[in-house]
């Protein structure tokens, strides 16, 4: 039995195609897994700067506890990382940068918020403390200044003194 040309063209084209559909099929299936990793990453990263970093630094925030600061320093490091393992140049860059930046605030600014934070009215009291001891400057100033008559600084030290028993009580 003979075979024609064009029968033959014809097997040779289908199987070159399949072949193709295959390889073409193999690259799509590579590309989505490759895909849905990146996705899955992506959100671990979500997580863990919204959700568990965020927690951290309200939680120290509220309780004063340096330890947790130092939670927060290793969890802002695992974001870096976890962000250069996604392999999206502009991202890492962006949370690189912005790493850095919140590192310096953790260091400066919440750790003094920090120290604060235990007592809500610590503010206010280094507030009165140092208005007393203005308080008392000018008390003194008053008293060995020669532009003000003896009236003037007795009534001026009656005002420093009500004035100084009102932020002590």
């Amino acid at each position: 039995m003979r075979v024609s040309s064009f029968s033959r063209l014809s097997a040779t084209a289908i199987s070159i195609f399949a072949v193709i559909y295959l390889v073409t099929m193999y690259h799509v299936g590579q590309s989505l897994s490759k895909s849905q990793a990146q996705y899955k990453g992506y959100q671990a990263l979500i997580s863990l700067t919204t959700v568990k970093f965020n927690r951290t630094i309200v939680e120290y925030l509220q309780t004063g506890e340096v330890s947790l600061l130092s939670r927060a320093q290793k969890q802002l490091a695992l974001i870096v990382e976890q962000a250069q393992s996604l392999r999206i140049d502009e991202l890492s860059n962006q949370i690189d940068s912005q790493a850095k930046s919140l590192a310096h605030n953790i260091d400066t600014k919440f750790r003094g918020m920090g120290k604060l934070s235990g007592d809500p009215l610590v503010l206010l009291r280094n507030g009165e403390h140092e208005m007393l001891a203005i308080n008392n400057d000018l008390a003194s100033y008053v008293q060995s200044t020669k532009e003000l008559s003896l009236k003037e600084q007795f009534n001026y030290l009656i005002k420093t003194q009500a004035i100084g028993k009102l932020l002590a009580d």
